[in-house]
């Protein structure tokens, strides 16, 4: 039995393919507006540099922006120290929004969290519209 089969298979075989997803991120409203929080993306060692992380990130991207026409931005947090994270998030387009100061104890020691943001849907669309006005503007 592989280690993917070993994972509460009994379950995971009756979910579909939305659910078994959507257990990678969550969405909720504040003030009429939504963002999504993305709990997590991983991919082992052995299996990195193949574009696995990138293709994941970008699907649930889609999905958000396909389901969620409402929500305004993807957000997530990245334990201060994963520097191979924050490098993957800052190259897929995500900035960083502030820092949460011993938000992660970890074996007893505490750590910051980065708090990191995509602006997706017409939310991005209204961002690149605003640089381009000021690009315009400078000259």
């Amino acid at each position: 039995m592989g280690v993917l089969d070993a994972v509460d298979t009994e379950r995971w075989l009756h979910l579909s393919y939305w659910q078994k997803f959507k257990n990678t991120f969550s969405c909720k409203a504040y003030n009429g507006r939504m963002a999504c929080y993305i709990m997590t993306i991983g991919v082992i060692d052995e299996c990195r540099q193949l574009g696995i992380g990138t293709s994941l990130l970008k699907q649930t991207i889609q999905l958000v922006e396909a389901k969620y026409k409402t929500c305004l931005a993807i957000y997530l947090h990245v334990v201060d120290y994963n520097r191979t994270a924050l490098k993957f998030y800052k190259r897929n387009g995500f900035i960083n929004l502030k820092t949460l100061y011993n938000h992660y104890e970890i074996h007893g020691a505490d750590y910051d969290a980065i708090v990191l943001y995509k602006p997706i849907g017409d939310t991005k669309k209204v961002i690149l519209e605003k640089k381009a006005e000021l690009k315009h503007l400078e000259r």
